[in-house]
């Protein structure tokens, strides 16, 4: 869906996490379908309030924006996993 605007976006991810559970890499593009722009996440920029964070906890994936990227519409996060 569309990065959110000046906050947190949380969307479920639906991975059984437990003390085993490790994540190696956490990483995504979003793109901009009517101005053809597309950006990498997380994304880093000179100006604190164009960067996109991401996080993940026990249920969620979390996006923060410093500010509004809805024009970005369409997101794709990739989780990279191991249990031991």
């Amino acid at each position: 869906g569309a990065l959110p605007n000046t906050g947190v976006k949380s969307v479920a991810h639906g991975i059984i996490v437990n003390a085993k559970t490790t994540f190696t890499r956490i990483y995504g593009a979003a793109s901009d379908t009517t101005g053809f722009n597309y950006i990498p996440l997380p994304y880093a920029s000179p100006t604190d309030a164009n960067e996109i964070e991401l996080s993940v906890d026990a249920t969620n994936v979390n996006v923060t924006t410093g500010s509004n990227r809805t024009n970005f519409n369409i997101t794709y996060i990739i989780l990279e996993y191991i249990k031991s």
